[in-house]
Protein backbone atom coordinates (compact mmCIF):
# COMPACT_ATOMS: atom_id res chain seq x y z
CA UNK A 1 0.00 0.00 0.00
CA UNK A 2 1.53 3.41 -1.04
CA UNK A 3 1.93 5.65 1.78
CA UNK A 4 0.37 9.23 1.52
CA UNK A 5 3.63 11.92 0.79
CA UNK A 6 2.17 14.17 3.54
CA UNK A 7 3.17 11.31 6.34
CA UNK A 8 6.52 11.51 5.12
CA UNK A 9 7.09 14.93 4.71
CA UNK A 10 9.08 15.51 7.94
CA UNK A 11 11.11 12.41 7.84
CA UNK A 12 14.48 13.19 8.44
CA UNK A 13 13.98 16.85 9.55
CA UNK A 14 16.13 17.57 12.56
CA UNK A 15 18.63 15.03 12.20
CA UNK A 16 20.39 14.83 15.28
CA UNK A 17 23.85 14.22 13.08
CA UNK A 18 23.33 17.68 11.55
CA UNK A 19 23.92 19.17 14.98
CA UNK A 20 27.08 19.51 17.22
CA UNK A 21 26.48 20.16 20.84
CA UNK A 22 26.74 23.41 20.40
CA UNK A 23 24.89 24.35 17.35
CA UNK A 24 21.89 21.73 19.14
CA UNK A 25 22.04 24.31 22.32
CA UNK A 26 21.68 27.14 20.00
CA UNK A 27 18.99 26.06 18.11
CA UNK A 28 17.09 24.80 21.06
CA UNK A 29 17.32 28.27 23.14
CA UNK A 30 15.72 29.90 19.58
CA UNK A 31 13.38 27.31 19.05
CA UNK A 32 11.78 28.43 22.73
CA UNK A 33 11.71 31.74 21.79
CA UNK A 34 9.59 31.50 19.21
CA UNK A 35 6.60 29.84 21.22
CA UNK A 36 5.96 32.83 22.96
CA UNK A 37 2.65 34.05 20.46
CA UNK A 38 1.73 30.08 21.37
CA UNK A 39 2.21 30.68 25.06
CA UNK A 40 0.75 34.12 25.16
CA UNK A 41 -2.34 33.38 23.62
CA UNK A 42 -2.95 30.58 25.94
CA UNK A 43 -2.43 32.47 28.71
CA UNK A 44 -4.79 35.14 27.69
CA UNK A 45 -7.41 32.90 26.35
CA UNK A 46 -7.30 29.74 27.73
CA UNK A 47 -6.35 29.53 31.58
CA UNK A 48 -6.92 31.29 34.71
CA UNK A 49 -4.17 32.18 37.77
CA UNK A 50 -4.51 28.57 38.98
CA UNK A 51 -4.38 26.34 35.50
CA UNK A 52 -2.19 23.53 35.73
CA UNK A 53 -3.36 21.90 32.80
CA UNK A 54 -2.93 17.99 30.70
CA UNK A 55 -2.12 18.92 27.31
CA UNK A 56 -1.65 17.40 24.44
CA UNK A 57 0.06 18.43 20.86
CA UNK A 58 -0.68 16.62 17.16
CA UNK A 59 2.33 17.14 15.10
CA UNK A 60 4.30 18.37 18.27
CA UNK A 61 7.95 18.47 16.41
CA UNK A 62 10.34 18.97 18.45
CA UNK A 63 7.61 19.68 21.90
CA UNK A 64 9.29 22.92 21.79
CA UNK A 65 5.98 24.15 22.67
CA UNK A 66 4.96 22.08 25.52
CA UNK A 67 8.60 22.54 27.22
CA UNK A 68 7.72 26.08 26.89
CA UNK A 69 4.33 25.66 28.33
CA UNK A 70 6.15 23.29 30.96
CA UNK A 71 8.76 26.32 31.69
CA UNK A 72 6.18 28.85 32.10
CA UNK A 73 4.42 26.26 35.00
CA UNK A 74 1.60 26.02 33.05
CA UNK A 75 1.63 21.96 32.59
CA UNK A 76 0.69 19.44 34.86
CA UNK A 77 0.97 16.72 32.12
CA UNK A 78 1.88 16.73 28.30
CA UNK A 79 2.04 14.28 25.65
CA UNK A 80 3.29 15.17 22.30
CA UNK A 81 2.29 12.79 19.39
CA UNK A 82 5.09 13.02 16.60
CA UNK A 83 5.14 10.59 13.19
CA UNK A 84 8.75 11.58 12.25
CA UNK A 85 11.00 9.40 13.75
CA UNK A 86 14.11 12.14 13.31
CA UNK A 87 11.92 14.78 15.00
CA UNK A 88 10.98 12.92 17.84
CA UNK A 89 14.55 11.78 18.40
CA UNK A 90 15.55 15.34 18.77
CA UNK A 91 12.69 16.45 20.87
CA UNK A 92 13.70 13.25 23.14
CA UNK A 93 17.19 14.79 23.15
CA UNK A 94 15.69 18.36 23.57
CA UNK A 95 13.65 17.25 26.44
CA UNK A 96 16.35 16.78 28.61
CA UNK A 97 18.15 19.90 27.44
CA UNK A 98 14.79 21.59 28.37
CA UNK A 99 14.68 19.61 32.19
CA UNK A 100 10.96 18.37 31.09
CA UNK A 101 9.89 16.14 33.80
CA UNK A 102 6.21 16.23 32.69
CA UNK A 103 6.01 15.51 28.97
CA UNK A 104 5.92 12.44 26.72
CA UNK A 105 6.67 12.16 23.32
CA UNK A 106 5.14 9.78 21.14
CA UNK A 107 6.36 8.23 17.62
CA UNK A 108 2.83 7.23 16.25
CA UNK A 109 0.55 8.07 13.42
CA UNK A 110 -2.08 10.12 14.91
CA UNK A 111 -5.10 8.58 12.92
CA UNK A 112 -3.71 5.15 14.85
CA UNK A 113 -3.79 7.41 17.76
CA UNK A 114 -7.59 8.07 17.18
CA UNK A 115 -8.51 4.58 17.83
CA UNK A 116 -7.26 4.45 21.48
CA UNK A 117 -8.43 5.54 24.32
CA UNK A 118 -7.08 8.87 26.08
CA UNK A 119 -8.87 11.44 27.71
CA UNK A 120 -9.22 14.21 30.20
CA UNK A 121 -7.33 16.65 28.24
CA UNK A 122 -7.60 20.39 29.35
CA UNK A 123 -6.29 21.12 26.30
CA UNK A 124 -5.78 20.05 22.91
CA UNK A 125 -2.80 21.96 20.56
CA UNK A 126 -2.70 21.50 16.54
CA UNK A 127 -0.14 24.28 15.60
CA UNK A 128 2.11 24.60 11.92
CA UNK A 129 -1.13 23.51 9.72
CA UNK A 130 -1.08 19.92 11.07
CA UNK A 131 -4.41 19.65 10.78
CA UNK A 132 -4.81 20.47 7.05
CA UNK A 133 -1.65 18.22 6.58
CA UNK A 134 -3.57 15.42 8.00
CA UNK A 135 -6.99 15.72 6.01
CA UNK A 136 -6.02 14.87 3.01
CA UNK A 137 -4.46 11.64 4.06
CA UNK A 138 -7.75 9.79 3.97
CA UNK A 139 -11.37 10.76 3.13
CA UNK A 140 -12.00 10.33 6.95
CA UNK A 141 -9.05 11.73 8.60
CA UNK A 142 -10.30 15.28 9.85
CA UNK A 143 -13.66 13.61 11.06
CA UNK A 144 -11.97 10.93 13.20
CA UNK A 145 -9.25 13.92 14.63
CA UNK A 146 -12.10 16.11 15.54
CA UNK A 147 -14.08 12.92 16.87
CA UNK A 148 -10.96 12.09 18.86
CA UNK A 149 -10.54 15.26 20.14
CA UNK A 150 -14.09 15.85 21.74
CA UNK A 151 -13.97 12.42 23.10
CA UNK A 152 -10.71 13.36 24.43
CA UNK A 153 -11.37 16.78 26.26
CA UNK A 154 -12.60 17.56 29.59
CA UNK A 155 -15.86 19.48 29.51
CA UNK A 156 -14.78 23.03 28.99
CA UNK A 157 -11.57 21.91 27.65
CA UNK A 158 -10.33 23.75 24.56
CA UNK A 159 -8.76 22.70 21.18
CA UNK A 160 -6.64 25.60 19.48
CA UNK A 161 -5.63 24.59 15.49
CA UNK A 162 -3.58 27.01 13.42
CA UNK A 163 -4.75 26.99 10.21
CA UNK A 164 -3.80 28.84 6.71
CA UNK A 165 -5.63 30.27 3.72
CA UNK A 166 -2.67 30.45 1.19
CA UNK A 167 -3.89 33.60 -0.19
CA UNK A 168 -0.79 34.75 -0.32
CA UNK A 169 0.38 31.57 -2.22
CA UNK A 170 -2.41 31.74 -4.43
CA UNK A 171 -1.92 35.09 -5.74
CA UNK A 172 1.20 34.52 -6.75
CA UNK A 173 0.59 31.58 -8.65
CA UNK A 174 -2.44 33.07 -10.55
CA UNK A 175 -0.06 35.36 -11.49
CA UNK A 176 3.03 33.50 -12.76
CA UNK A 177 0.47 30.69 -14.06
CA UNK A 178 3.21 27.81 -13.13
CA UNK A 179 5.65 26.51 -10.70
CA UNK A 180 6.18 28.89 -7.93
CA UNK A 181 9.48 28.80 -5.95
CA UNK A 182 9.93 30.58 -3.27
CA UNK A 183 13.53 30.78 -1.10
CA UNK A 184 13.10 31.71 3.10
CA UNK A 185 16.42 32.55 4.84
CA UNK A 186 16.64 31.24 8.61
CA UNK A 187 18.33 33.00 11.51
CA UNK A 188 22.07 32.58 12.83
CA UNK A 189 21.16 30.17 14.87
CA UNK A 190 19.54 27.47 12.68
CA UNK A 191 22.40 25.22 11.77
CA UNK A 192 20.30 25.42 8.20
CA UNK A 193 21.06 28.58 5.94
CA UNK A 194 17.62 28.59 3.29
CA UNK A 195 14.68 26.95 2.62
CA UNK A 196 14.08 26.15 -0.96
CA UNK A 197 10.58 25.39 -1.91
CA UNK A 198 8.32 25.01 -5.19
CA UNK A 199 4.46 24.85 -5.07
CA UNK A 200 2.31 24.06 -7.45
CA UNK A 201 -1.16 23.40 -7.48
CA UNK A 202 -3.71 20.61 -8.35
CA UNK A 203 -6.92 22.74 -8.95
CA UNK A 204 -8.49 19.28 -10.16
CA UNK A 205 -8.52 18.49 -5.96
CA UNK A 206 -8.17 21.80 -4.71
CA UNK A 207 -4.53 20.99 -2.93
CA UNK A 208 -0.93 22.04 -2.77
CA UNK A 209 1.83 20.30 -3.93
CA UNK A 210 4.85 21.72 -1.78
CA UNK A 211 8.98 20.18 -2.96
CA UNK A 212 12.04 21.39 -0.38
CA UNK A 213 15.12 21.66 -1.72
Amino acid sequence: MEIHPNLLAYDNVEQLENFTEETFNRYCTEKLKLTSKHVSFIQRNCINFSWHGKVCEIGSGNSKLLYSLENEKLLREGIGIEISKSRFEFAEKFKIYAKSQTVTNLNEDILKIVKSSFDNFDLIIGVDIVLQLISPITKTAEKDILSWVFNSLKPKGFLILELWDFEHILKQLDLIKDNLQMWEEFSQNDPFQFLLSQINLNEEKNIFKERFY
